[in-house]
């Protein structure tokens, strides 16, 4: 299985293709630039069986409407967020598994960012798909709207510090890094740490 990163937009935004050679594929958060991602796909053979959202935020979903123009396939998002998008989705749940060939992404409900913010955790491969949650260095803000400083706290230190050490990072902005790098050197990430643990007291 391979990943394909497509950078989008002035806020540079990342797009990701999971994808087999000559097979199909999964779009994780098309954020801008359809020609070049249908290109990519009619490039490579590539038959697309669903967009997938990590959550519902302009920069996160603005190619979708060139891709629905070349492909009829499903976009989903988490039922919580449905009613935000101006287009027909279907609904997922933490829980949720997609399947591609060998491959499988788990739907991890992992709200702060917005209340339907989700990852993508794909144990055969060790890595996860964590959009505006966590980065190698920063986390998402919580500003936005459905935006929460404690779920945001709660889902990364109630589920995402579950992960292990050797799991990687493939974040909605910015490079890859593994959950070991994120614990040593994501200065966000050990203060909300810091403040899930005092409030486990």
């Amino acid at each position: 299985m391979e990943i394909k990163r497509f950078v989008c937009g002035d806020i540079e935004e990342n797009c990701y293709i999971l994808y087999e050679e000559g097979s199909e594929c999964f779009i994780i958060d098309p954020g801008e630039g359809a020609g070049r991602i249908c290109r990519f796909m009619k490039e490579h053979d590539l038959q697309p069986k669903a967009v997938l959202l990590t959550h519902h935020h302009h920069d996160h979903i603005s190619a979708i409407g060139g891709i629905l123009k070349e492909y009829d396939i499903p976009v989903y998002i988490h039922e919580a967020e449905q009613w935000r998008l101006p287009l027909s989705t279907e609904g997922m749940k933490d829980g949720d598994v997609f399947e591609l060939g060998d491959c499988s992404l788990t739907v991890v409900h992992t709200p702060g960012h917005s209340e339907g913010s989700v990852c993508f955790l794909c144990p055969e491969m060790n890595i996860a798909f964590t959009g505006d949650c966590v980065f190698s260095d920063e986390i998402g803000y919580t500003i936005f709207d459905g935006g929460s400083k404690w779920a945001m706290i709660d889902s990364i230190g109630g589920i995402i510090d579950k992960w292990d050490d050797s799991v990687v990072l493939y974040p909605g902005h910015f490079g890859t890094a593994d959950m070991a790098y994120v614990r040593e050197n994501n200065t966000d990430y050990r203060k909300a740490m810091k403040r899930y643990m005092e409030r486990q007291k």
